[in-house]
């Protein structure tokens, strides 16, 4: 049984119909932290009520979990990418305020940006990106610092197909351009494992992120075939990270329940205390 008190897990990983046989399993398993797809809970974006948050909260709560982040958050929401011009721009600061709001009503959380396919640089050079980039974060990092939430920045790898901070280096890099504590750095696990990035790089990283993924390349379920796991966890504990360290898997498509089992087998041997 994991005895940290500071792991999640993300809600990706089961039929949204079993979940409440799911949160039971993850808080018997040790979990504390539950991160959520929006989308998958609630089925869409608009109308999402405060009573429906709190409600939800309040479910989460009733199996001894704190819904401590958000991901999956322009999933749904029709938008083009944000290189394609001001329009696409003004359409992800509208979703990111009813996300933002989402966020403050849980509390204050942890807001992933990934969305490799928004990411398309179209042809522009990395600099010229960085200037779009950086007001456009600035403005969001405003947005969600509001509703005491944070967007945290993931480097989403070039497999994915994202072309705009693929590298977990060059999310530090941006973070640190746009300068603002509503904007933050996320780390995660399978991003690092495709771009072979090293321990060292990790090291220096861990301290300045604001939120960590456990996962595997293309969110596969976790295990111990990757030897990776046990640096990552000796990084982590002799850092001066402090947030949610947050398992994020897809939906298998054999037994869930034994993937959440192994996924805790996993974080029990490789980054519990």
């Amino acid at each position: 049984m994991i005895r940290g008190e500071n792991f999640a897990l993300s809600n990706l990983c089961w039929p949204i119909d079993e979940d409440r046989a799911a949160l039971r399993i993850i808080s018997a398993l040790g979990y504390r932290g539950l991160e959520l797809a929006p989308f998958k809970v609630f089925g869409g974006w608009d109308g999402v009520t405060r009573a429906e948050i709190v409600s939800y909260a309040r479910f989460a709560a009733s199996e001894g979990l704190t819904v401590v982040a958000l991901q999956g958050i322009l999933f749904g929401a029709n938008l083009g990418p944000i290189f394609s011009g001001p329009d696409a721009r003004l359409a992800l600061l509208k979703h990111a305020a009813q996300v933002a709001r989402m966020a403050g009503e849980f509390g204050g959380l942890r807001c992933v940006f990934g969305a490799p396919g928004l990411r398309k640089r179209l042809g522009l050079s990395a600099s010229e990106a960085d200037r779009i980039a950086v007001p456009l974060f600035q403005d969001l990092g405003r947005i969600f610092d509001d509703y005491g939430s944070i967007l945290v920045l993931e480097a989403n790898p070039e497999s994915y197909g994202c072309e705009y901070v693929t590298k977990t280096g060059e999310a530090v890099s941006l973070v640190a351009q746009v300068d603002h504590p509503g904007f933050q750095v996320h780390i995660d696990t399978g991003t690092i494992c495709i771009n072979e990035e090293s321990g060292e790089a990790l090291r220096s990283y861990a301290s300045a992120a604001a939120h960590f993924h456990v996962s595997e390349p293309d969110l596969v379920p976790l295990s111990f075939a990757n030897a990776r796991h046990g640096q990552f966890g000796d990084i982590l504990r002799s850092s001066a990270y402090a947030g949610w360290i947050s398992v994020e898997m897809k939906q298998p498509e054999s037994d869930w329940r034994s993937c959440l089992q192994r996924s805790a087998q996993v974080i029990e041997a490789c980054y519990d205390v």
